[in-house]
């Protein structure tokens, strides 16, 4: 599979290309594209026509300017940025009816498990606790709002900043005389880069639509 990488000069497009680089040439990053500060060119339109899936982990602003593109080279696009205006959701809504989109705030497996288990819980007053490095630009995190829709809507969500955190993410559940605590953590950012290639796999072929898991997939 040939993958144009979208955001390849950022910390997670750089794991991303060094993971593509083990998978023993089931992935191929054909192409690298970045934004203005990077040394990749940042039009990814000469790019299209020789790649079978786009991958982008770069910025909400990003997205505007390239989503007409894929859309118009009907491309399968992989999703994983995240801060996105109620307009760019919009469009992705819109592009989903053209390709296959996968759009996901979180590419690895403990998120997914996660998810099912917040299905389960009873109801009572949640609190999301969560924590990203200092670099994380939108808090709450795209994450943190996923895990939000799975629980209910006054639900507060605390957010903190510290250096050199991968990301943690703790939901407390105050119940009548008791409390329940699930916490994730990631303890390599590995994890992200490894789910967003296997996501580009999960959705090669799949016709289009707007697809928010693939895990089960893998189960």
């Amino acid at each position: 599979m040939k993958i144009l990488l979208i955001g390849a000069s950022g910390r997670l497009g750089s794991q991303i290309d060094n993971a593509a680089r083990l998978m023993e040439g089931a992935l191929t990053i054909l192409h690298r594209t970045g934004g203005a500060n990077s040394s990749y060119p940042s039009d990814i339109t000469p790019y299209l026509p020789e790649v079978d899936i786009v991958l982008d982990v770069s910025t909400p602003e990003a997205l505007t300017v390239n989503l007409p593109k894929i859309v118009e080279a009907k491309k399968p696009l992989v999703l994983g940025s995240t801060g996105h205006s109620s307009l760019n959701h919009e469009a992705i809504r819109e592009a989903a009816k053209t390709i296959p989109l996968l759009f996901l705030a979180n590419f690895s497996l403990g998120i997914a498990i996660l998810k099912d288990l917040l299905e389960a819980l009873p109801k009572g007053e949640c609190h999301i606790t969560e924590t990203h490095h200092t670099r994380k630009k939108d808090a709450p995190s795209g994450t943190a709002l996923e895990l939000l829709s799975y629980l209910p809507s006054d639900t507060k969500i605390t957010s903190h900043r510290r250096d050199d955190e991968p990301a943690t993410h703790k939901i407390t559940l105050s119940l009548p005389f008791e409390e329940i605590e699930i916490t994730h953590k990631v303890f390599d950012r590995s994890v992200f880069a490894i789910g967003a290639l296997n996501a580009c796999l999960f959705l090669l072929n799949k016709s289009s639509g707007l697809y928010t898991s693939f895990h089960d997939a893998n189960r």
